[in-house]
């Protein structure tokens, strides 16, 4: 069972979106066509939208225009800017507006398949940022006394530090 959408806000030319549909269930996922904002939002209240990739030239908006309309749309999804090698692209207020990452157009199978693998580890990055115990517990984890909270790790830190190497 797919897991997760890649969502392509506006249109995108037939070829491209096969070879995102020939890549993605790799990942378990699928590739949805977003024609506009509202379309977007209504596939991002399912939850699963994994990222959202977009050519600003097609949607007729400026880069922060169109960053800030996919991340109301669908929030909990990566978004991906598609430029084409003769743009300006400032990759710092690229991320500062916030784009995850960038792909040039015409897009090639190879950066297609390494985009999307940044996208999974991104969220198996976030998926074990929330499974990851309260600090209290780590903490008692890594002292001698095994406690929650950690007697050992006040004031007797050093102590206990220097007894342990």
């Amino acid at each position: 069972m797919l897991s997760g959408r890649i969502v392509f806000l506006g249109n995108r030319p037939a070829i491209e979106t096969i070879a995102f549909e020939k890549l993605t269930p790799e990942f378990g996922w699928s590739v949805e066509v977003a024609e506009d904002a509202n379309r977007l939002r209504r596939l991002g209240e399912s939850g699963n939208v994994v990222a959202v990739f977009f050519e600003v030239d097609m949607l007729g908006r400026s880069w922060e225009e169109a960053l800030q309309s996919a991340r109301d749309a669908a929030p909990q999804a990566l978004l991906i800017p598609c430029h084409r090698f003769s743009d300006s692209v400032n990759w710092p207020e690229l991320a500062d507006a916030g784009a995850f990452h960038a792909l040039p157009v015409p897009l090639k199978q190879d950066e297609i398949r390494q985009s999307l693998s940044f996208v999974w580890s991104a969220r198996l990055k976030r998926s074990k940022l929330v499974e990851m115990p309260h600090p209290e517990s780590r903490r008692a984890a890594m002292c001698r006394c095994g406690e929650t909270p950690c007697l050992c790790l006040g004031k007797g830190a050093a102590k206990t530090a220097e007894s342990v190497a």
